[in-house]
């Protein structure tokens, strides 16, 4: 997780989508990012995940100005394009609500173009036309970070109302000296890091992370489905163990403070019963019943269980431990 750059921001205004990772039936752009039309929009790829990476579009046509960025650090590719590195790019749209544009998510630690980069990939087409999704902005895939709709509530001032912000333009890069605009960027700042100190904890709490064949899988943020993990981890505690007992494993009755103390009290793993990262590519946003589909159980039996893929069943695991522990 990269740290922010509080000298190199830009403020990016987008058309409205949930997800943005290509138009589908389920998210189409609202229409309300430009005159542009909304179905040959560039932006709609902006959280999409490839290969470790997100490609973003700036609109219009992918232009950045990098001196109102940072005009001391602007370098040059073998290609002739220019470009910045360590950018916190903050994405923001609208809706048909009247209220202001509002953060929608962020790139941390980016690198911006001044121009757009054109591409072939047919994972990026514009279908309505054929073309292909351009980018000017490349960030690590584990520093996008997308807004869930009910979490986009953080607005940008409007110079029309605030006497200062963003126009009618949609690029705002925040870089003049007036006090209102210093103060902002601290406080929008402040308002990031609470987020990712919020996503830190809830990928601390998600125990299955750990035990995926190959490592971490490194992809994009979605914030609020990460909360709902931890809250989810929470319930499934407080189902298992109403009167807030010692935490022990469901399947070999661990437990950790008999046997370290202090130290291990109320400490626990949190198994999904069925794998909620094959389900997730599956079947996509799911909801989880934490008295149902989540467990808790010791570190040891938790490594057993993803010793295979899929993971072994629960009922299956009981019966290797008392059988290896000779208990009929």
């Amino acid at each position: 997780m990269s740290i922010i750059n509080e000298k190199k921001i830009v403020f990016v205004t987008l058309d409205w989508m949930k997800f943005y990772k290509g138009i589908t039936e389920k998210d189409i752009p609202l229409g309300t990012g430009g005159s542009y039309p909304k179905e040959e929009k560039h932006e709609i790829y902006n959280f999409f995940e490839e290969n470790g990476k997100c490609y973003g579009y700036t609109p219009p046509y992918g232009k950045l100005n990098l001196y109102d960025i940072c005009s001391t650090e602007i370098k040059t590719s073998p290609d002739g394009y220019k470009y910045i590195e360590d950018v916190l790019v903050i994405f923001n749209a609208s809706k048909r609500d009247g209220k202001k544009r509002r953060m929608i998510g962020f790139y941390i630690g980016a690198t911006v173009f001044n121009e757009r980069y054109d591409n072939k990939n047919p994972k990026r087409i514009i279908k309505s036309n054929n073309k292909f999704a351009g980018y000017n902005v490349i960030a690590d895939a584990e520093n996008a970070y997308l807004l869930e709709e009910a979490e986009r509530n953080y607005e940008l001032p409007y110079s029309k109302l605030d006497g200062f912000g963003y126009g009618m333009y949609n690029v705002w890069y925040a870089s003049n000296n007036d006090s209102r605009v210093k103060d902002y960027r601290k406080n929008i700042i402040l308002e990031i890091e609470d987020i990712l100190a919020n996503v830190r904890k809830a990928e601390n709490d998600d125990d299955e992370k750990k035990y995926i064949e190959g490592g971490i899988i490194k992809s994009v943020k979605e914030v609020s489905r990460i909360h709902r993990n931890s809250e989810a981890r929470k319930k499934c505690l407080e189902h298992y163990f109403k009167e807030n007992e010692n935490y022990k494993c469901q399947i070999c009755y661990f437990n950790f403070k008999e046997k370290y103390g202090e130290l291990g009290k109320n400490f626990i793993e949190v198994h999904h019963i069925q794998s909620h990262t094959q389900l997730s590519n599956r079947i996509g946003e799911h909801e989880i019943d934490p008295t149902k589909d989540l467990i808790p159980v010791c570190s040891n039996c938790h490594s057993i269980i993803h010793r295979k893929n899929p993971p072994i069943k629960i009922e299956e695991m009981k019966k290797l431990f008392w059988k290896s522990a000779n208990i009929a």
